[in-house]
């Protein structure tokens, strides 16, 4: 009798191993099914097993997209993301391709996709899978635009692969995309009931459009002081400061006192003008109020220094003062080389006039100005 119960016994726990073996073979082989590569190189499978071990939310993830992919990582601050993203979405659109955005928070932005727009209507996911694709696909296009002498390239769409691209720049591809669609596609993003609020709060200080010039003063040298923490970045890293290009030399043209002589054209032309100043500089907003104390209307940035000028809370009162600045604005004086500039134009799909407020390349600001605004 009790040999009898321990054979039952032992028969069953038999069962069961069995049962999750063969179960397990049909998961390897399910994802095998999915991966388009040589399955019988032995390298591949001991890849695959590799990754699934220190990566599987990465690799499940990627296993379950189809070909026509277009998978875009928006790189750098807010202005070149949002460039970016926009460029990806539209050239997604015009080939017939699912977008895939990866949000990645680092010391540019230190903030969800999700905290700045409704993202239920997106495909967003906040880890990489670069270091993936040559797994799942074995000849998936591959684009980064911030490794050295990459920038510009053509991404050939046309081609039924799947296509990752980094980028913090506008994307060249052998589809076309014209202008309007990249804004058509970068206004079609709704703000997150956040930055809503923060837009409802901006827009009941204003005046009378037609009485509002908008000024963007893109001026802070000083890149650790702007993207707190890029320090400790090492120079290889493409988000260092050793890629950010010449900083120092081209917002120095774009002082806030080099805005002064257009903001007196536009008082002499309007008696009754105002000015919504966004600055990256809480000096820029401090300084023209004390000088035109009836006439600077600001989004109320200035708290926004530190660390706290990348985090969440000052993200989404920058995305809200942008939207305000190019709804809400008849005029704009914008800023030379800065994402963020360019970011309004397009906000305003290019309806709102504009011009630079910055000095030329081979103008020094204390030689134009002298002591005039002294």
């Amino acid at each position: 009798m009790s040999f009898s119960l321990r054979s039952r016994k032992i028969s069953t726990i038999s069962l069961r191993k069995l049962s999750l073996v063969i179960f397990g073979i049909f998961c390897v082989q399910l994802i095998l099914n999915f991966i388009v590569v040589d399955v019988e190189s032995p390298e591949v499978l001991e890849s695959v097993r590799n990754s699934y071990e220190t990566d599987p939310k990465a690799l499940d993830f990627l296993v379950r997209l189809p070909r026509n992919v277009l998978i875009v990582e928006p790189f750098h601050g807010l202005g070149n993301r949002l460039r970016a993203y926009a460029c990806a979405a539209a050239l997604a659109k015009k080939s017939n391709r699912h977008l895939v955005i990866i949000w990645i928070r680092d010391v540019h932005v230190n903030a969800s996709m999700s905290a700045l727009f409704e993202t239920g209507n997106l495909t967003v996911i906040d880890f990489p899978v670069s270091h993936l694709l040559s797994i799942v696909w074995d000849d998936a296009k591959v684009y980064d635009y911030n490794v050295w002498g990459r920038k510009d390239e053509v991404m050939q769409d046309t081609m039924p692969l799947p296509i990752y691209v980094r980028s913090a720049y506008v994307l060249q591809s052998q589809t076309h995309v014209e202008e309007t669609e990249i804004s058509k596609e970068l206004n079609s993003l709704m703000p997150s009931e956040q930055v809503q609020r923060r837009v409802n709060q901006m827009k009941s200080l204003l005046v009378e459009k037609k009485n509002l010039v908008g000024m963007h003063i893109r001026m802070m040298t000083d890149i650790r002081k702007d993207v707190p923490g890029i320090e400790n970045y090492s120079q290889e890293n493409p988000a260092s400061a050793a890629h950010m290009g010449p900083v120092e030399q081209e917002r120095s043209r774009c002082h806030y006192e080099a805005f002064m002589p257009h903001m007196e054209q536009c008082i002499r032309e309007n008696p009754k003008v105002s000015f919504f100043v966004a600055s990256d500089s809480s000096l820029a907003v401090s300084a023209l109020r004390a000088r035109y104390p009836e006439r600077i209307i600001s989004g109320g940035l200035e708290g926004c220094e530190g660390e706290l000028r990348r985090r969440t809370n000052c993200l989404q009162s920058c995305l809200a003062e942008f939207l305000v600045f190019s709804r809400e604005t008849s005029f704009m004086i914008l800023s030379e080389w800065s994402s963020a500039s360019e970011l309004l134009i397009r906000l305003s799909q290019d309806t709102v006039p504009h011009k630079t407020g910055c000095l030329k390349k081979s103008s020094s600001l204390r030689a134009r100005l002298g002591r005039l605004w002294a």
